[in-house]
Formats: C-alpha cells, structure tokens, sequence
C-alpha cells in the first residue's frame, strides 16, 4: 500500500511488488496527474 504519495522513490527502493496491481495503477494516473 502507498504511505505516503511523496515517498515514491521510497516505496520503489523496497519491495514494489508488495502492492497489488490496483493500488500500482492507481498510483500511475496520479503520477500522471501531476506530470
């Protein structure tokens, strides 16, 4: 699960495939958003 959303670097340093894919892809559009 994401944390913190500014923490992203963080989450990728760990173990990224703890997230599920919904969370995954939920987290892109955000990113996207803020591109």
């Amino acid at each position: 699960m994401i944390g913190n959303r500014r923490s992203d670097h963080d989450w990728k340093g760990n173990n990224p495939s703890i997230m599920d894919n919904e969370d995954f892809v939920n987290w892109l559009k955000d990113r996207e958003k803020d591109i």
